[in-house]
């Protein structure tokens, strides 16, 4: 599955996330919750400790390419992303 940026922190309360850090995956978890664009709370292991991400200290979320359209326009009921550009490929990060 081909994951992308996500710069809208407070829309991916519940959403799998892939975490980026410097260029490198960190990790993988769920967002329990953004409180910002900036800050959000993520779950990423089975005994559900969380960890506080931020974006000024260089943490990026990626998201699947459905979820960044759903998470865009929650009333789609299709995944089709011609309205969205940019979401027809992959970041090139």
């Amino acid at each position: 599955m081909t994951y992308m940026k996500f710069d809208e922190w407070s829309r991916l309360s519940g959403t799998d996330v892939e975490v980026w850090r410097n260029g490198l995956l960190i990790g993988t978890g769920n967002i329990e919750m953004a409180a910002s664009d900036s800050i959000a709370w993520i779950i990423s292991d089975p005994l559900a400790e969380r960890l506080l991400l931020e974006k000024t200290n260089g943490f990026e979320l990626r998201v699947s390419r459905e979820q960044a359209i759903r998470r865009m326009d929650p009333e789609r009921t299709d995944t089709k992303c011609h309205a969205y550009p940019g979401l027809d490929s992959p970041n090139p990060d």
